[in-house]
């Protein structure tokens, strides 16, 4: 990365302290993840009509693809791709990405290629465009300089 910002769960350090960022996290989704739904709900209605719900739940779901494709890496891993294929896990990937990618390189087992075909069902192209949302994505962080106050910063 440009700006050498590094992940928490990237960093070699106390197992236990992931496991009590963990706890601490869950607890506090768990407290405040109803009111931020209603007051993101709430807000796009009064701000931008169905529009505004429509771009918050997009958000939120786009949200909950990365926590899926970090929370379910390891079964996703043996259940849906072959052992040459691209790895889940990725926290800033999501799933059809990842799912994308490893139908263009042809390492998806059987499961795989169910998902991929349920999820093409839905949204023709659905895979290639999130391969090409995630790219998009990547490049525009590699071309914006992290501010300078953020520069050094570290999680």
């Amino acid at each position: 990365m440009g700006n050498k910002m590094l992940l928490a769960a990237e960093k070699k350090g106390n197992p236990l302290l992931g496991i009590l960022l963990l706890v601490v996290a869950v607890i506090l989704l768990i407290i405040t993840g109803p009111l931020g739904v209603i007051f993101g709900l709430l807000n796009g209605l009064v701000s931008r009509g169905l529009h505004g719900i429509g771009d918050f739940c997009y958000k939120v779901t786009v949200a909950i693809d990365h926590l899926g494709n970090v929370i379910m890496q390891e079964l996703f891993n043996l259940l849906w791709i072959k052992r040459n294929g691209y790895k889940f896990g990725d926290p800033k990937e999501t799933i059809s990405s990842v799912l994308g990618k490893n139908l263009e390189t042809e390492t998806l087992k059987p499961f795989g290629i169910l998902m991929a075909r349920m999820l093409e069902h839905f949204e023709r192209g659905h895979l290639q465009n999130s391969i090409d949302r995630n790219l998009a994505r990547i490049n525009k962080l590699n071309e914006d300089p992290a501010p300078a106050e953020m520069s050094n910063l570290t999680l």
